[in-house]
């Protein structure tokens, strides 16, 4: 070998020569070829220039949006991605409309994006859920704000946990933010011209603007049947158990006054919280590695040169990267457990053949949790074992929970589980994955079986991993003990609205024709609240502090004002009209108390009033008709229509349609 080497050394040095030389030579055309490419036109918008480095930055910047954005808002992100397939072209032409339109912010406008994000898909949850939008009233239910709020934080944690990946794959926070910020002008692209769809007629516009603008400014009183009932005697025992008869096989909320005692689908859970910050306190850090993290990670996070100004920013950083990695090992610590339950089992389909005896045969929680506690601390070097909790529903007094119900517990009720959710999200809560079970709903929906473990869930930085260990259908309650509670309050409720309707109704609005509101509410213990303002689209108090509207807000309601209002005459002072012609008094279910009204003013929709509030009523209008609209005015075809958008020879194609790129001018984005 060695001769071989002396014989042939000047060949092979002058053919190892020549091949470096070409290799440099090669390294040098690829960097200039490259940089010809970024400063390439590839397109042109209304006459202007879009570059290489324009077309690189769309590409990075619509892959961030997508990423955060898809999981919570994927509405927003599949009118990006356009009708041809090219998302990237859909996205550069809107983006640079927003940027030329000065829609776009900066830093914060993006940071911003995400809360805003976060909004609009708890909107769309609780539209699906609900069947109504988010309102202040709605949130005033305890169970409701609670559940915004777990809804929200969700969410929140998705973007932010999508946010982490894309910085650790070396994106800066500043360009994140940007292409958020970006995000958000595209958006109020869409919100501006949401209504350049089609054009409403005038007489469409003058029906709508008489329900927007005419308005009649109440006072109101709402008798509560409930206290109605405290003038009445105790139900008797024949009443409690008629009113459990009657809705123990009707759902909650679905029967009169909301009556209902029909159980849901419920579960009981024991699971397994991985609390990462737990792990982060216990760490120790040695100060010269935390030297070297600072020094390479200072221009990817954005931290100042001067270590002692930003050290403890750098010693957190430094704690969850680590802390991260050793919850990740307690994760496939937990997935081997998972994989050791499952695998000896046969197939049932796509199912396993789950033992009518799991619980003696399978891994208790504790013992898996003991094996992800010792991987955790072998991984760590230092105890750990604090951060990995056993937790059961088993011994509350309340064991079973509901999809709603399980989204109180503690923790794991906030925990989203990635996969196709309600409304179209790109998750599901715990309490709907936990629901998915074989037993409580058809076969091809089921996704979790009784006493196999699943997860990893997540919950901001923690991680779960839960095993439902028993089941109830959806059945009415056991005996009227079980729900004897409830029943006896719903008896004394549907005595009082009885009560309001049959006796009160006339006694209040004759009060109320001849005395007048406050009238009213001095024989009945209550305040009259005022003014309110209200059209035949709704209800708004305009008192200096507002009590919430507890559902009077309701279309019979306001329809059966406004059709005494609209009869008069718009000149007409509304105080000088007699009181009998002012009053309508009407049981509302929803407010579950008797209504009393009294109009005290009114806004008619006068020519001035109208052209005034012209774009907003038009707005109005044609929100409405969008809907019906089947022309999608965001289709790329009609985007490249409307930005004049053509291409130039790019990307290694032949573009026979190429344009002159002198006759363009130069993006000034």
């Amino acid at each position: 070998m060695l001769k071989f080497f002396r014989k042939y050394n000047m060949i092979i040095l002058v053919v190892g020569g020549c091949f470096l030389m070409v290799a440099f030579l090669v390294g040098s055309s690829l960097q200039q070829l490259q940089g010809m490419m970024q400063n390439q036109t590839i397109a042109t918008m209304r006459g202007v220039k879009i570059s290489g480095n324009d077309y690189a930055r769309a590409q990075t910047d619509f892959a961030i949006v997508k990423q955060m954005m898809d999981p919570v808002f994927p509405q927003f992100v599949n009118a990006l991605e356009g009708t041809d397939g090219s998302g990237i072209d859909t996205w550069l032409m809107l983006s640079t409309e927003a940027q030329r339109l000065g829609l776009v912010g900066g830093v914060q406008d993006g940071q911003n994006m995400v809360s805003l994000a976060a909004d609009m898909a708890v909107d769309t949850y609780f539209q699906y859920q609900y069947r109504m939008p988010v309102t202040p009233q709605l949130l005033e239910i305890p169970e409701v704000k609670t559940e915004y709020d777990a809804v929200h934080s969700a969410y929140t944690q998705i973007m932010d946990q999508a946010r982490q990946q894309i910085l650790k794959r070396g994106n800066s926070e500043r360009a994140v933010d940007m292409a958020l910020a970006r995000a958000h002008g595209v958006l109020r692209v869409f919100q501006a011209n949401r209504n350049e769809a089609s054009l409403v007629s005038a007489p469409e516009l003058r029906a709508h603007a008489q329900e927007v603008l005419d308005v009649a400014v109440v006072g109101m009183v709402t008798l509560n049947a409930l206290a109605a009932a405290d003038e009445l005697p105790e139900p008797t025992e024949d009443e409690i158990q008629t009113q459990y008869e009657t809705y123990r096989t009707v759902r909650p909320g679905e029967g009169l006054l909301g009556f209902g005692y029909l159980r849901p689908p419920a579960v009981q859970v024991e699971w397994i919280n991985i609390d990462q910050k737990v792990v982060a306190n216990e760490l120790p850090l040695d100060r010269v590695a935390v030297r070297v993290f600072h020094k390479n990670n200072k221009t990817q996070r954005g931290w100042s040169d001067d270590f002692e100004t930003v050290k403890d920013q750098v010693e957190q950083a430094m704690r969850t990267e680590r802390a991260s990695e050793i919850v990740a090992s307690g994760v496939d610590a937990a997935r081997n457990e998972m994989r050791r339950l499952s695998s000896p089992l046969s197939d049932d389909g796509r199912f396993k053949k789950v033992p009518d005896d799991w619980r003696a045969k399978f891994a208790s929680m504790d013992e898996i949790a003991g094996r992800i506690r010792e991987t955790m601390t072998r991984e760590a070097g230092v105890d750990v074992s604090a951060a990995v909790m056993v937790l059961t529903t088993a011994n509350e007094e309340d064991p079973w929970k509901s999809a709603r119900q399980a989204m109180l517990l503690p923790g794991i009720g906030r925990a989203v589980n990635p996969g196709v959710g309600a409304a179209g999200r790109g998750w599901t809560t715990f309490g709907e994955y936990a629901l998915q079970l074989r037993g409580l709903v058809p076969d091809d929906a089921a996704t979790v079986q009784e006493g196999l473990v699943y997860g990893p869930l997540t919950g901001g930085e923690d991680r779960y991993f839960f095993r439902v260990i028993d089941h109830r259908q959806e059945s009415p309650p056991e005996s009227l003990e079980e729900v004897r509670t409830a029943v006896v309050k719903d008896a004394r409720l549907l005595q009082g609205w009885n009560h309001l309707k049959a006796v009160v109704a006339d006694e209040a609005k004759a009060l109320a024709q001849a005395e007048g509101l406050d009238a009213v509410g001095r024989k009945y213990g209550m305040t009259a609240q005022r003014p309110f303002e209200v059209s035949r689209l709704g209800m708004t108090p305009k008192m200096e502090k507002p009590q919430p509207i507890r559902g009077e807000n309701q279309p019979e309601l306001r329809n059966a004002i406004m059709d005494l209002v609209e009869p008069w005459d718009p000149l007409v002072d509304v105080a000088s009209l007699p009181l009998d012609q002012r009053v309508v008094v009407m049981p509302i279910e929803q407010a579950k108390g008797l209504v009393v009204v009294v109009v005290e003013g009114r806004y008619p929709a006068t020519r001035e009033r109208f052209f005034e509030a012209y774009t907003s009523v038009e707005r109005a209008a044609l929100s409405e008709f969008a809907a019906s609209l089947n022309d999608n005015i965001y289709s790329t075809e009609r985007l490249r229509e409307r930005f004049d958008f053509k291409e130039v020879k790019k990307r290694g194609s032949r573009n026979d349609d190429a344009i002159d790129e002198d006759a363009a001018e130069d993006s000034t984005d």
